[in-house]
């Protein structure tokens, strides 16, 4: 009998911590964003939010007609859900590297969305509370780059986010 009280705890534990685990929205990194290798001289480039193709080159940045790494992020939300999510860009902050994030928010059944840049927007979790953000955009470089410094920007930083009620 002593075994069955025990029983009845272990499956109410089973049933009730997941749902309240699982009711807070979360934020996961798939994949960090990456322009790869870098010449380094003053110029900018663009990498598709989607395929990661970096073209568009101007001046020296860049190597051209290179496959980056797309940023692949996800939250995980309750289902039909409104995330109120703003991806802000990356002003110089003295080492002259300019960043302007674009990609989309994917819904699975929705068409994708369009990141606006530095703007809040409201978006839908739909039927699975998963809400994916591809990203990639304009990477600007003002001066010479020193080649001896390893440069990484983070742009969970730059992501604010917040379920709404």
């Amino acid at each position: 009998m002593k075994n069955c009280k025990y029983m009845k705890y272990a499956l109410l534990t089973l049933f009730i911590i997941p749902s309240i685990v699982w009711s807070a929205p979360y934020f996961s990194v798939l994949d960090e964003m990456s322009f790869g290798e870098l010449l380094g001289f003053p110029g900018s480039c663009e990498m598709n939010g989607v395929t990661g193709v970096i073209g568009n080159p101007v001046g020296n940045l860049c190597l051209a007609d290179k496959t980056g790494t797309v940023g692949s992020y996800m939250i995980v939300s309750s289902p039909n859900k409104i995330i109120r999510i703003k991806i802000n860009r990356r002003f110089d902050d003295g080492n002259g590297i300019i960043f302007i994030p674009s990609g989309t928010y994917q819904v699975t059944g929705e068409s994708d969305i369009e990141v606006i840049a530095d703007q809040f927007q409201n978006i839908d979790t739909g039927d699975t509370g998963f809400l994916f953000i591809k990203l990639g955009g304009v990477l600007t470089a003002s001066q010479k780059l020193n080649f001896a410094t390893l440069y990484s920007l983070s742009n969970i930083v730059g992501i604010e986010w917040d379920e709404l009620p």
